[in-house]
């Protein structure tokens, strides 16, 4: 009996602004028209209750509270529900889960007590930590993986939102030793034009919901020729980084389910 492999990917945030909700989107994205997957969203992110979260780009998409003492049960359960207990289907089921700043205390109190009752029931983690020109945003992703260690696997993005000085997580020792331990890949995510990413954010669309968006639900901005063609070209050049990666975020391969 072929078993379905459970994959739990959630974003290392520590820092707003950093553009996780944007790389989850675009993951999300990557998964069901590159993949051919169903991934399972949650929007964590409780502090962004409108514009631009996962919840209000995926209409349906469930918030659920990490911060709760059993919040994150709630999470496995999406991840294992009682159907898939007997291990029928095979394949992987991925959930896609964007936290908001401000959880890491919860999630690692979460995994301390329940990491290892896991053991043995086909379930994976992965953490993308989102890497910007702030010191802060290296410091969260070293803080993570120092309680987390081992228990999960790192994704690393390096966002060019604010410039391309990424050095305190790649020259400095406890940097190296980051990449020594967690063996972490590293892919990129280009800028943006600033008025692209505000009207995606305000208008509730990733880039490929606005590429092939209507008219009036594109709006003035992103309707126009110059604007779908530099989004496709966004969409284009992100996802050939995730495609050099598919086996950290799928690690069997990704059958769909």
């Amino acid at each position: 009996m072929t078993k379905t492999h459970s994959r739990i990917i959630f974003s290392l945030n520590s820092k707003g602004g950093s553009g996780n909700t944007a790389a989850m989107v675009a993951l999300a994205d990557f998964l069901i028209h590159n993949l051919g997957l169903n991934p399972k969203l949650v929007d964590c992110d409780l502090a962004n209750k409108t514009f631009g979260s996962l919840s209000h780009i995926f209409k349906g998409t469930p918030k659920l509270d990490v911060r709760t003492e059993t919040g994150l049960d709630d999470l496995l359960a999406i991840a294992k529900p009682a159907e898939l207990e007997e291990e029928k289907a095979g394949g992987s089921r991925i959930v896609l889960a964007d936290f908001g700043g401000g959880n890491e205390e919860d999630t690692v109190r979460w995994f301390n007590e329940m990491y290892d009752g896991l053991v043995g029931h086909d379930i994976s983690f992965l953490g993308i930590g989102l890497l910007t020109s702030n010191v802060a945003t290296a410091k969260g992703i070293i803080s993570w993986s120092v309680e987390l260690r081992d228990r999960i696997n790192y994704l690393i993005i390096r966002n060019h939102m604010a410039g391309s000085n990424f050095g305190y997580l790649f020259e400095t020792e406890i940097g190296r030793k980051f990449f020594s331990a967690s063996n972490a890949p590293v892919i990129d995510m280009e800028k943006r034009a600033q008025n692209i990413q505000n009207e995606l954010v305000n208008r509730g669309l990733s880039l490929r919901q606005a590429i092939d968006a209507p008219p009036d639900v594109a709006g003035p901005v992103l309707g126009t020729f110059a604007a779908r063609v530099r989004m496709r070209g966004y969409v284009a050049r992100l996802e050939e980084q995730f495609a050099t990666v598919t086996a950290t975020l799928v690690p069997d391969l990704a059958v769909p389910v």
